[in-house]
């Protein structure tokens, strides 16, 4: 039973929760150890609000994932757990994750409570609303960059938000490509797919320049070559099965490392 709660809760997508760590280490602060701490625990908390999203997500989507050859391997899809038993789970984490949160700063509580309310109305409504979807994905990204500043007190780039909401929004588009989703005409899908990919380019490459000083313009060509390889994939019908193709792709794994270590050198050297 206890691995069937871990595996519902999507533990291999809460990677996404690591932008919340954005404001902490472009403000210079990633080696002060009490806000590492408490970035550490607000991104602990927003990993439990996650689960309790995708738990959510898998109740509007059991029957149609039942009848999935990949999907209906998941715990809710395969009656490994009830879905009432689901409901009370993410119930449960809701209210601990909110909590918690309010514990740790006020305007971090209200951010949590903000994600919350988008993570259930985007699974209950807003996914099936073309566009509005992969905005309200977008906007989420969004809120954790915005919670991962308030928590420790820093002000975080505009630039930096504009960054992580494009990337969002060419994440979701990309993965819409993968799934060919019904919502979206495919050629339609390309013109977008190419607007956001120039806008992540043009909003990061921006920040860089814009920053007090432009070394951290040395780590566009690495952007680049993620989104582009990234793209790529995307458009390789093969990929479309697997859990999460950046972590099984070398050469993205190897660029998103190389970008970390190259950004923390920049900025702490």
């Amino acid at each position: 039973m206890v691995p069937a709660i871990i595996k519902v809760m999507r533990p291999y997508q809460w990677y996404k929760n690591l932008v919340l760590f954005a404001g902490l280490i472009f403000a210079g602060n990633l080696f002060v150890l009490p806000l590492l701490v408490t970035a550490s625990a607000a991104f602990i908390i927003f990993c439990i609000l996650s689960g309790a999203g995708y738990i959510i997500n898998d109740i509007m989507d059991v029957k149609a994932d039942s009848h999935d050859p990949v999907k209906s391997k998941r715990p809710l899809a395969s009656g490994e757990i009830a879905v009432s038993s689901a409901l009370a789970l993410s119930s449960v984490l809701f209210v601990v994750g909110n909590c918690a949160a309010f514990f740790l700063a006020w305007e971090f509580g209200l951010c949590a409570v903000i994600y919350s309310l988008i993570t259930v109305l985007y699974s209950l409504v807003l996914k099936k609303v073309i566009l509005i979807d992969v905005i309200t994905i977008s906007t989420g990204f969004v809120v954790r960059a915005v919670a991962g500043a308030v928590v420790i007190y820093v002000d975080i780039s505009p630039w930096l938000i504009l960054c992580a909401s494009m990337l969002a929004l060419f994440l979701a588009l990309c993965k819409r490509k993968q799934d060919i989703s019904p919502l979206y005409n495919p050629h339609v899908l390309d013109h977008l797919l190419s607007i956001t990919t120039t806008l992540v380019i043009m909003s990061y490459s921006l920040y860089t320049f814009l920053r007090a000083t432009q070394e951290m313009m040395a780590t566009i060509p690495l952007v680049l070559y993620g989104l582009f390889r990234f793209l790529t994939l995307s458009y390789e019908q093969n990929h479309s099965t697997q859990m999460e193709m950046f972590f099984t792709d070398r050469g993205l794994l190897a660029t998103f490392i190389v970008w970390v270590l190259l950004v923390v050198v920049l900025i702490y050297t």
